[in-house]
């Protein structure tokens, strides 16, 4: 009981603490990256100061210049939104439209499952059939053979063979 209250109080932990400890290792794996250049210019003979000031402005200018290329990309998909919006409705009305080949059949599936989702209630069971005396069966029909089967204990049971 002890080892579980262990694990539960460190998940606890993590998980309150997250606000700290993202950034807190997101800076330790940055570090752990930037050292060998820093290392790499040291040894070209560039002081520590200066040589941690080139390796950080080039991390920084990456950083900028990445998410400057990802912020143009968006702007630019914004900007043909309709385009694609009409591209995509004309794509999935073909796809409805022609029963042919395996994306029609998925689609007519699809229909399918859509109407007996939304479709009308279903019809109510039928009656139950009429008791006749012990031993019989109403209307000659073989009675239904019933299996007892186990329910596993752990559910890694149901991926045994």
């Amino acid at each position: 009981m002890r080892p579980l209250g262990i694990v539960l109080a460190g998940i606890a932990a993590l998980y309150f603490g997250r606000e700290i400890l993202i950034p807190l290792a997101f800076a330790c794996i940055l570090s752990f990256l930037l050292t060998a250049p820093v290392s790499g210019l040291q040894k070209l003979g560039l002081g520590r100061l200066p040589a941690v000031g080139m390796v950080v402005g080039l991390a920084l200018s990456a950083a900028a210049g990445a998410g400057w290329v990802v912020g143009t990309q968006l702007l630019e998909i914004a900007k043909d939104l309709p385009l694609y919006r009409l591209n995509i409705h004309n794509k999935l009305e073909y796809i409805r439209t022609n029963k042919k080949g395996s994306l029609g059949r998925v689609a007519s599936s699809l229909n399918e499952i859509q109407e007996e989702i939304s479709g009308p209630s279903p019809a109510p069971p039928p009656a139950p059939p009429s008791k006749t005396r012990a031993g019989g069966s109403s209307k000659g029909k073989a009675p239904t053979e019933v299996q007892v089967v186990q329910q596993p204990k752990d559910y890694l049971e149901y991926f045994t063979v």
